[in-house]
């Protein structure tokens, strides 16, 4: 078994999102569209936040100072047989509008976030998007989300990370 790290932003300017319409024909998908992202190099393995960065800047040209309010929002995991993903998903501002360099991997567009849901994508980001604008951006902790299979139907389901130091202080976990 092969675990496989990535990371992905979703970019946010005004009332749209930037997305990545996916033009490879490879098990990403072809028309898909995806957060900005990638899997991890070996210079990024202990930091989500590094790999992020990189690949912002290698997919649209954008760098660290041309965005703001970076914030890892869910760790997601999915199990697709002999490898298990995990992607830790940040969400960010656009500071100023500013022109994009083309993408090897696909087309970079801004979708109204009113059409966010009506774009082709992994349940995974569908998931975590509806979460997000359903109540998650508003929550202040790292959210975990874990793809499991309910009657046919694949699922997430999520719960928030908590400080280790919180859960061990909790009073339901106090020995009587």
């Amino acid at each position: 078994m092969t675990i496989k790290n990535m990371s992905g932003v979703f970019i946010f300017y005004g009332n749209n999102v930037l997305m990545l319409k996916r033009t490879k024909k490879d098990f990403n998908g072809e028309g898909q569209y995806y957060s900005i992202g990638g899997k991890f190099e070996n210079e990024d393995l202990n930091s989500p936040t590094k790999c992020i960065l990189r690949e912002l800047n290698e997919e649209t040209g954008l760098k660290e100072d041309d965005i703001s309010n970076l914030q890892l929002k869910y760790i997601v995991y999915r199990n697709r047989g002999d490898i298990i993903t995990q992607n830790y998903l940040f969400f960010a501002e656009l500071k100023k509008m500013k022109e994009l360099t083309s993408c090897n991997e696909g087309i970079l567009e801004w979708v109204p976030i009113e059409e966010v849901f009506n774009k082709p994508q992994p349940e995974s980001s569908l998931s975590c998007l509806n979460h997000y604008f359903n109540g998650g951006k508003d929550i202040n902790t790292i959210t975990v989300a874990v793809g499991t299979n309910v009657n046919g139907y694949g699922e997430y389901f999520f719960t928030d990370l908590v400080p280790f130091e919180e859960m061990n202080n909790s009073d339901n976990n106090k020995k009587k």
